[in-house]
């Protein structure tokens, strides 16, 4: 599937993405030579530096490249040398290059690509912003449905992570029962009919909420985490003058050893070569039978008379 935007304003329609990516709780993104500054939860390649992992274990199911920054030959050549390539994820990418063809990508099995083009002749309406951020909503409405990825579990254990220079409450048994926390965990409480076991309030440096994330501490995270978009960059990293966002993130799982073996053909090809395999070894044998069973008819037999 390829989706083309054309974007005054691509980082209002990638920040439309990046929410629903997140959303509907994708576990993993790769950033790859972007001007987008996402602290949480990422992979971030660099093709002028060492790759910087802080979700080693995961694999991406969003990457996030600016082609106008490194070609894609070299953008792939980043991403596939690593054991958790994932072709099946979405490929959001930033290409001005009117040339760009989807093609490029199908020799990596690429499946769904979305290109935003900050395109110049589509500068002249005033409503293009919020005209393409409808857009860029509606094709993360069909190709990112919302659902629910929690285990059926009645009670819920929830990690809550923060910079925040202040105390709020997020225990269910404060004193005042009052705080911006203890109103989101009351409230994911009553729409997602889950009983809260035990909230974590670490102010901890969120790239550590890996660890978490890894472990099996909590089935949820609460993450506050500033977003601004300033200076050409769209910054999704703590600031004191930002607003907040925030993120429930469901735990993730290590991905099992054999999975690995899915990484660049999935299940279905495989499914195919076996098959194909299987059916030349029958015709094979089928073939070697009947040549072996029409020699035999024909072989004469010596008698040797005294």
């Amino acid at each position: 599937m390829y989706y083309l935007v054309h974007s005054r304003y691509w980082l209002s329609c990638l920040n439309v993405l990046i929410q629903s990516v997140l959303n509907n709780g994708t576990k993993c993104i790769a950033l790859v030579d972007t001007s987008v500054n996402l602290s949480f939860p990422v992979i971030d390649y660099n093709s002028k530096h060492e790759m910087v992992e802080h979700f080693s274990d995961l694999r991406p199911e969003v990457y996030i490249v600016d082609l106008d920054q490194v070609s894609v030959r070299e953008f792939m050549k980043i991403i596939t040398k690593c054991y958790n390539y994932n072709p099946e994820a979405i490929f959001i990418v930033k290409s001005t290059n009117e040339s760009f063809d989807f093609n490029e990508l199908s020799p990596w099995f690429v499946q769904t690509i979305i290109r935003i083009s900050d395109n110049l002749h589509n500068r002249s309406r005033e409503d293009d912003n919020e005209r393409n951020e409808t857009i860029c909503g509606d094709i993360s409405e069909k190709i990112l449905p919302v659902t629910n990825t929690l285990r059926n579990k009645s009670t819920l254990k929830i990690c809550h992570i923060s910079r925040v220079p202040y105390f709020m409450c997020t225990t269910l048994n404060c004193k005042d029962k009052s705080g911006l926390n203890f109103e989101i965990t009351t409230m994911l409480m009553e729409r997602l009919k889950f009983n809260v076991e035990f909230v974590v309030n670490d102010l901890i440096y969120v790239r550590k909420a890996s660890e978490l994330l890894l472990s099996d501490s909590c089935d949820l995270v609460l993450i506050e985490i500033g977003m601004s978009i300033e200076g050409g960059q769209l910054n999704f990293i703590y600031s004191v003058n930002d607003d907040y966002d925030r993120w429930v993130v469901p735990r993730a799982e290590r991905v099992p050893k054999w999975k690995y073996l899915f990484k660049v053909f999935s299940m279905e090809l495989w499914f195919i070569w076996l098959s194909f395999l299987l059916i030349v070894s029958l015709i094979w044998g089928i073939f070697d039978y009947m040549f072996s069973t029409s020699k035999s008819a024909f072989k004469t037999s010596t008698i040797k008379i005294e």
